[in-house]
């Protein structure tokens, strides 16, 4: 008996296109909140790239919406300009509507 195996090469070309996390609108949200509060100066501008998280809201975060104690909501971490005195602060947004709830005072 005789197998025989046959393989084929493909070439991998790249489409241009971006990941994406599937929080842009979370991620836009909370950059307008940080712009409103006029807290933009110490990020960095590249708002598409912070970091979100999952956490438990407890006494730590300032809420503005503090039906959300001990529930899970996002975090939302920007990056801080070189030299930045002052860190930029995390945004808390709800899973849930997409809207800010509150955010962690930065040091």
């Amino acid at each position: 008996m005789t197998v025989l195996f046959t393989t084929a090469c493909t070439e991998q070309v790249d489409t241009g296109s971006t990941y994406t996390d599937g929080y842009d609108d979370v991620k836009e949200v909370a950059w307008e909140f940080i712009e409103e509060k006029g807290w933009s100066d110490s990020a960095d501008k590249d708002w598409q790239s912070t970091k979100v998280e999952k956490k438990i809201a407890d006494k730590n975060f300032e809420l503005i919406d503090n039906t959300y104690e001990g529930k899970e909501v996002l975090s939302i971490s920007f990056a801080d300009r070189v030299n930045t005195v002052i860190g930029t602060p995390v945004i808390l947004v709800s899973p849930d509507t997409n809207e800010v709830i509150g955010y962690i005072p930065s040091e």
